[in-house]
């Protein structure tokens, strides 16, 4: 075989092979380089919105899609341990990285709809970070992005869906990421957004208090939770905040206690049913003057008084019980 038919041969071969477990033509190295020198100034979220075309259907497992998507389009994609033991129910078995996903022909979409589509079909959920994407169980993903409280709040009726432990890994991120910084004479603002965009953490400055938003302030954390860290610095700027799901809204004192005031109120509202006080509609819902015309309830005394019903209820059991062994 001539040299020139035989190179030609290997390189078609190679291109096959390249191609038979990924999307579209297989990128030259050429090419490859190029896209990931456009993108290294790109940020993360601006590479998630470029659009793209993948011409062919892709089928294999989910661990081998993520690291498709992650050389081809220069994501820095990492797998939560969790994903390899997380099967749902909490039981460990194959996980969900070795999950067989299917995707059709997709034109002209955002990179981060391929990612979606891709963890959907896995039981899983990207999570984006500063520096990085991670993968998680669909479940962690509703708890650290705040979509579910469950356990978490004792005024909801429904259960934990992980174990504590668990819970306090994915706790969001206004709670749980860290922030070390120091400023010396910067605004209000400026303290907040560097917060934000070291942390991850969703924190937004509400247009009410913008003009103490320029307060200059000089401060230093180390180790300090991003909850705590705001909550200092409105402190320090005569300013209040209030939580909404995974946010900080850094507001001020009158508009946060609005809106604890009316937090407060569609608690009391699911609580009602099940302590039956006065002041309350039989459905939970609060009567027309506001808390339902009723004094606030005695907890203490409430918890009391179902404390002795189990004690004598107990009593009577045991009477019961010593009468069937007669």
């Amino acid at each position: 075989m001539p040299v020139r038919t035989f190179v030609a041969a290997a390189f078609a071969a190679a291109l096959a092979l390249t191609s038979s477990h990924g999307w579209a033509r297989p990128y030259q190295k050429a090419e490859i380089k190029a896209d990931i020198k456009a993108n290294k100034t790109q940020k993360l979220t601006d590479r998630l919105a470029t659009r793209v075309s993948e011409d062919r259907s892709f089928e294999g497992k989910f661990k081998e899609a993520l690291e498709l998507l992650a050389d081809k389009y220069n994501l820095p994609i990492v797998i939560d341990p969790s994903v390899r033991e997380f099967a749902g129910g909490g039981m460990a078995c194959d996980g969900l990285e070795e999950k067989v996903i299917k995707l059709p022909r997709m034109l002209n979409v955002r990179t981060e709809t391929l990612l979606r589509l891709t963890c959907e079909q896995a039981d899983a959920m990207f999570l984006v970070y500063p520096d990085y994407i991670r993968i998680v169980p669909t479940i962690f993903g509703f708890y650290e992005s705040g979509e579910t409280n469950a356990g978490l709040d004792p005024t909801e009726d429904q259960a934990a869906s992980l174990t504590p432990e668990q819970l306090l890994k994915v706790r969001p991120l206004i709670k749980r990421a860290i922030v070390n910084l120091s400023f010396s004479g910067a605004t209000v603002a400026e303290i907040l957004d560097e917060i934000a965009a070291t942390s991850g953490a969703n924190v937004a400055l509400a247009p009410a208090a913008a003009e103490k938003g320029t307060a200059k302030l000089t401060v230093r954390f180390a180790n300090t939770p991003v909850d705590s860290a705001v909550r200092t610095i409105c402190e320090m700027a005569d300013l209040d905040a209030i939580e909404d799901a995974n946010v900080l809204i850094v507001t001020t004192h009158e508009r946060a206690a609005a809106r604890r005031k009316t937090d407060l109120e569609k608690k009391r509202a699911r609580i009602a049913p099940l302590v039956g006080y006065p002041g309350f509609a039989g459905n939970g819902l609060l009567l027309a003057n506001g808390l339902g015309g009723g004094a606030v309830p005695d907890w203490a005394g409430e918890i009391a008084r179902l404390k002795e019903q189990n004690e004598q209820l107990k009593k009577q059991l045991d009477e019961v019980l010593k009468l069937v062994k007669k």
